[in-house]
């Protein structure tokens, strides 16, 4: 009895032993399988994020020819480098933070520390981060995700690494013209690309405004303008002992929205685009700051944004503060001024009473309060047809190569503004405050110095005293009368002193995408003068005259019925 009881317990035992050591295994192998489960969780969720990112920096690169990064160089990659993950051919370039806030509509699970990265003087010790690689565009998680006992820092592993050269699109923001490669950087930093013949050519730097070839460079002549907007645009263009190569500017638009849509820059700044229109994603055309371009998707009119800024209001409360608004633009704008001139009726201006003048400027102010802005035609508005003193029925229209709607009155300028677009927006003449403001906009962003925009207009503007060659377009030496297609080219000197061309005919008289804003033709706007007998006021100068004398910033007077061949109009939009 004794001895089957000690079995017994000695059974007992032994099945408790194993019992315990069974639990402890399957505990363990439990507590294995959680943490791979966990592991492999983060890794997805991981490689969805470079997944997201990689779509959303492929949509922000091709839009504006450069990466969403912050601009300071990340060298923190030892642990990504001794991975494995590094290829010495595809990812030559240097790292950059990815900057987040310039993508639209994206979640990720990861990447925390950029929110503090304003806060951080040395971005390198941020490590729950994503940094992209300027060449090959790999996107790499700096503190990595580690799954069953190895560590994971982006969507391919150590033996997956591409070994090809990628083909870039870009680079420092400067395109790599179709047909040819970025072979790297010369020891003084200049970019280099080949042919297909293993012709290579070096970007060559030019940072100031040119309106003729440099010397000692070979144009076909039906290709120089396309050459000069081009080399202002990218600021360059590529060349050897040879021949050059530069990139086309080629039109190219935003998808048309069903109505309004919000449109944000690479700069970051956000502006609401009308309903029916599209912007340009041509280089130079594309930053609200620099004279963002519109065209309306059924007429083809091209417009300008004339930014405002939202701090100049010192004393206006509201948006219908109107009387503290126009006082706050007035100081803003001072400079741009003249005394015996305002935004105030009288009876021919093109609106029937007082009361709705001020309904139409009020609506103005109260417009570019909330907006931060206005739109300006591009061009001074034309016709398809030449215009006479007895045509005033055309078609007007803000588009390059027309000929100048001239013959027209003040209130017949004004009639034509008011029907330039739908009922969804207000068009109209520019009050005189507007005119102001384009020009102070023109001085804030670089496109000219207050010297050449109120003393002397001559180098910008297609004055008497003006020298310049066209390359497209049309021009007049009998005052609009009869014009003459340019063949290859027509150069203007100022021993032919008057010379009307047909609009947008050089990128020599543009100023942030305006042109002719200075010179060939007067142009109507919505003040009154001090004198009762010639009330109405033209502004800009025109093609018969010295650009010291009337410059893009100059007031005239002009008779309520006063038409002639050097007076035209431009068109606002709010």
């Amino acid at each position: 009895m004794n001895n089957k009881l000690k079995n017994s317990k000695g059974v007992t035992l032994v099945t408790l032993i194993v019992t315990i050591i069974v639990l402890l295994i399957v505990s363990n192998v439990t507590i294995y399988s959680v943490k791979n489960n966990l592991g492999i969780e983060k890794l997805k969720n991981m490689q969805n994020d470079i997944e997201n990112l990689s779509d959303k920096i492929s949509a922000y690169y091709n839009q504006y020819g450069t990466l969403p990064i912050i601009n300071e160089e990340y060298t923190n990659i030892n642990e990504i480098k001794d991975a494995g993950l590094i290829s010495a051919t595809v990812d030559k370039g240097k790292f950059y933070i990815i900057d987040l806030s310039s993508l639209e509509n994206l979640t990720l699970t990861y990447g925390k520390d950029f929110k503090n990265i304003k806060n951080t003087s040395d971005k390198n010790t941020l490590k729950d981060i994503y940094i992209i690689n300027e060449t090959s565009h790999n996107i790499f998680y700096v503190k990595g995700i580690k799954s069953d006992g190895e560590m994971y820092y982006t969507n391919y592993t150590s033996d997956q690494v591409d070994k090809e050269a990628v083909d870039i699109k870009y680079i420092d923001n400067i395109k790599v013209p179709d047909r040819y490669t970025y072979i790297g950087k010369t020891e003084n930093n200049e970019i280099q690309i080949k042919d297909n013949e293993g012709n290579i050519y070096i970007w060559t730097n030019v940072n100031e405004i040119i309106t003729s070839v440099p010397e000692g460079i070979n144009i076909n002549t039906n290709e120089t303008e396309k050459f000069i907007n081009s080399v202002n645009a990218y600021k360059g263009y590529y060349k050897n002992n040879n021949s050059v190569v530069y990139i086309p500017l080629d039109e190219k638009w935003s998808t048309k929205g069903d109505g309004e849509f919000k449109y944000k820059d690479k700069t970051g700044k956000t502006i609401t685009i009308p309903s029916g229109f599209c912007v340009s994603q041509v280089k130079g055309e594309d930053e609200i700051s620099k004279g963002l371009v519109i065209k309306n998707n059924n007429t083809d009119d091209r417009y300008v944004w004339v930014e405002v800024p939202k701090t100049i209001y010192d004393t206006a409360q509201s948006e219908k503060d109107y009387e503290n608004i126009e006082k706050d633009m007035q100081e803003y704008a001072k400079d741009y001024r003249a005394d015996n001139y305002s935004d105030n009726w009288y009876s021919g201006c093109g609106i029937e009473n007082s009361t709705e003048y001020l309904n139409l400027k009020n609506q103005m102010l109260k417009s570019v309060y909330e907006k931060g802005g206005f739109w300006i035609s591009q061009y001074e508005i034309g016709a398809d047809t030449i215009a006479t003193s007895t045509s005033t029925s055309k078609n007007p229209r803000s588009k390059a190569d027309m000929y100048p709607y001239t013959y027209v009155t003040c209130a017949q300028a004004q009639q034509l503004s008011t029907n330039m677009e739908s009922s969804n927006l207000t068009s109209s003449l520019l009050f005189g405050i507007q005119w102001d403001l384009t020009l102070k906009f023109i001085e804030e962003n670089n496109g000219k110095t207050k010297n050449l925009i109120k003393e002397n207009s001559t180098t910008w503007g297609n004055y008497q005293d003006a020298i310049f060659t066209i390359y497209k377009g049309s021009y007049s030496v009998d005052g609009g009368k009869n014009y003459t297609a340019v063949s290859q080219n027509y150069t203007k000197t100022n021993v032919v002193s008057n010379v009307l061309i047909t609009t947008g005919a050089t990128s020599r008289n543009c100023a942030l995408n305006i042109y002719d804003l200075s010179g060939n033709v007067f142009e109507f706007t919505l003040e009154k003068t001090s004198d009762s007998s010639n009330p109405c006021v033209i502004r800009g100068g025109y093609f018969g005259i010295s650009g010291s004398v009337f410059s893009a910033y100059s007031h005239q007077y002009k008779a309520i019925n006063g038409s002639a061949e050097n007076c035209g109009f431009r068109t606002t939009l709010y």
